[in-house]
């Protein structure tokens, strides 16, 4: 692999995106070895840690958490979603705060949506309120209209010709 430091992405939309990386990517062996040191007691080779340990997992979590953001985008950009839908929990029949009980309560349901829309395509990310209850946003496609029942005011949906413009309606009969 040539080594880069630009990567054009086209989505099925066809708009594009440009990542310039301030470092070269591709070959190892472009990259120059990092600082390292003679340990004076055997002579061996080390590399020296130039930062406060505390610093560093910090610094880990953080690129972590942007890799991951970055992913979800690009998840959410490369296909072709027909529904946005949130999930809000009744705090009569969940324990809205428990994220592993909002979690075994959504992927059943998601199983049981599976089985009627065999199509089925998602992508659902979980949000905390300023209370601390859970929510989730998700994309969806491949879903057998059939198998929802209306219980907002508003839906969202693709609207038929457009490819990218998503429409607000009170109609329950889409």
């Amino acid at each position: 692999m040539e080594p880069y430091n630009v990567k054009v992405i086209t989505y099925p939309d066809l708009t594009k995106q440009y990542r310039i990386y301030r470092n070269m990517v591709g070959s190892s062996d472009v990259y120059p070895r990092p600082p390292s040191d003679r340990n004076p007691f055997d002579g061996k080779v080390t590399n020296t840690i130039l930062v406060d340990i505390n610093q560093y997992v910090d610094h880990v979590s953080d690129v972590s958490l942007k890799r991951t953001k970055k992913k979800v985008y690009d998840y959410a950009r490369s296909n072709d979603w027909e529904w946005f839908v949130t999930f809000t929990f009744s705090r009569d029949k969940v324990n809205r705060y428990d994220y592993d009980e909002c979690i075994k309560k959504l992927s059943k349901w998601l199983n049981n949506l599976r089985r009627s829309s065999p199509a089925l395509s998602y992508l659902v990310v979980p949000e905390q309120h300023k209370d601390g209850a859970y929510h989730f946003h998700g994309l969806f496609s491949g879903i057998d209209e059939k198998q929802i029942v209306w219980t907002g005011k508003y839906v969202v949906k693709r609207q038929k010709g457009l490819r990218s413009r998503f429409v607000r309606t009170r109609d329950r009969n889409i």
